[in-house]
């Protein structure tokens, strides 16, 4: 342990004393894992930001878990679902993971405005609903009373659709549903959103279940089927088993329950795709890290060629010099982890706050970069990066056995 000590506290003064290139070598090591560590912090923070961000407006337009008809297609003709027992929405209700349990109801139809038409699906929700996605993406107006005690005829709308139609928050808008023989209604445009995701601003406007289930011909009991908001995704599948097994126990139902990763598929591949990415980076962002420390520990060597000469002279073993250099190594490490760390986070924190850098919606689903700072992911990083830094410190620093002390010592630069 002694003997330890000794290395660990030689390895400190080497870097000390270092000449004025070693010195400069060492600087650009430092400067080179600070780099490679913020990339890597960077890159999994924005792919944890896309996939939360995105994630997060799917959940809310389709929700986390849906029951509906086992017969229906992927359309949204839905056939009406009967309403639930009490004691079973009471049961979901008091899952502690659960956030909220309401009925929903789906009208195809068009809007129109004068000659303008645009094609949509009215979707009604109840007040058991959550609506705190809706409220965090309208720009404009409010969302439609829910639930009160006098049905009103009000939607919301999508940017998209107001700016296709020439409507505002105020406007009157007429609804036509195609069938036999063609209804036609008129709502009231309260609230305009825009979600940037194109699949559902494209379609979807958002009014009181009571007015899709007057247009439907339904009673107060029927709906499309139910949607299940979760407090924590961590508990996905487990809250979709629990709710799989009370509703597939009931008698005489015939329902599915479905989970938004598995209603929208091509989504969420291009979201675990840009997890191979972000491996990739990692990778690369590390071996350049390895390399650029490695050849600093070369040069180091090199120039301490007297050095090693005269501590194997007065009997110090290959293992101790190894030891003195390694040490070296994870000091300059350490130095260069500390430092991406701050720029990493620094950065991170200001694209945060400001939505400095943006994006196309349009194929991106969001306006700016999103990102996630998750303290574990990038303490992950930093032992990872370290740990894989120092080991492979063992590879150059084995070129001490091959250095003779009566050679070593009379080198000269």
């Amino acid at each position: 342990m002694k003997r330890i000590k000794n290395d660990i506290w030689i390895g400190g003064r080497l870097l000390v004393g270092s000449d004025e290139k070693s010195s400069l070598m060492i600087k650009v090591a430092i400067v080179s894992v600070a780099v490679s560590i913020a990339v890597m912090i960077i890159a999994v923070s924005v792919i944890s930001g896309f996939k939360s961000r995105i994630g997060d407006k799917i959940a809310g337009f389709d929700a986390h878990i849906q029951i509906e008809n086992l017969d229906n297609n992927k359309s949204y003709e839905k056939s009406p679902v009967e309403k639930l027992p009490q004691y079973l929405i009471e049961k979901l209700e008091k899952n502690p993971y659960v956030k909220s349990v309401g009925a929903y109801c789906y009208k195809p139809g068009l809007l129109r405005n004068g000659s303008d038409v645009h094609g949509m699906v009215l979707e009604g929700i109840d007040e058991n609903s959550d609506t705190d996605f809706f409220k965090g993406v309208i720009i404009k107006g409010s969302l439609p009373p829910i639930g009160t005690k006098e049905r009103v005829k009000e939607i919301v709308i999508s940017k998209r659709m107001a700016d296709a139609l020439l409507l505002d928050t105020g406007s009157m808008v007429e609804t036509v549903f195609m069938q036999e023989p063609p209804r036609r209604d008129r709502f009231k445009v309260c609230g305009i959103y825009e979600s940037s995701i194109a699949e559902f601003d494209e379609l979807i406007a958002l009014t009181d279940i009571r007015n899709t289930r007057r247009l439907n011909n339904w009673g107060d009991s029927l709906s499309s089927g139910y949607r299940i908001m979760l407090s924590d995704l961590d508990k996905l599948q487990e809250c979709k088993e629990m709710v799989e097994n009370e509703v597939y126990a009931l008698p005489d139902q015939n329902l599915m329950v479905t989970d938004y990763i598995e209603r929208n598929p091509a989504i969420f591949d291009w979201l675990d795709l840009q997890n191979v990415n972000g491996v990739v980076i990692i990778a690369i962002m590390m071996i350049v890290a390895c390399f650029n420390i490695s050849a600093m520990m070369l040069m180091i060597m090199v120039r301490s060629t007297r050095f090693i000469g005269i501590m194997k002279t007065i009997g110090t073993r290959n293992i101790s010099l190894q030891r003195i250099f390694i040490y070296s190594a994870s000091k300059i490490t350490l130095k260069g982890i500390v430092l991406g760390d701050i720029i990493a986070l620094l950065l991170l924190g200001i694209q945060h706050y400001t939505g400095v850098i943006t994006l196309d919606s349009t194929g991106y689903f969001v306006s700016s970069v999103p990102v996630v700072i998750n303290l574990w992911h990038v303490l992950a990083i930093n032992v990872i990066a370290y740990l894989t830094i120092v080991i492979t410190q063992m590879i150059p620093t084995m070129i001490i056995s091959r250095f003779s002390p009566a050679e070593s010592i009379k080198y000269k630069e």
